[in-house]
């Protein structure tokens, strides 16, 4: 995104539970939809986006199918539906 910030969503397994997450692009675990584990071998779940605007990132958070929890980041400061 060449102005404003990014988000991105991202899925995966933490705890036990099957959970997907908003997060801004700039945040230290997002890393613009890399993560934090940079070329690894280790599936960490995927990332969808960069989407432009937090209402499009949360359409496709509220779109992913058969999760147990909807979280957010603290980087997003963002309440989740």
């Amino acid at each position: 995104m060449a102005a404003g910030v990014a988000y991105y969503v991202h899925e995966g397994w933490r705890d036990g539970e099957f959970i997907v997450c908003i997060h801004r692009g700039d945040c230290i675990f997002c890393n613009e939809g890399t993560g934090q584990v940079v070329n690894s071998f280790l599936r960490r779940g995927q990332w969808h986006g960069p989407y432009k605007t937090m209402r499009m990132a949360s359409a496709k958070l509220l779109s992913v199918p058969d999760i147990a929890t909807r979280v957010a980041c603290a980087c997003t400061q963002y309440s989740v539906p």
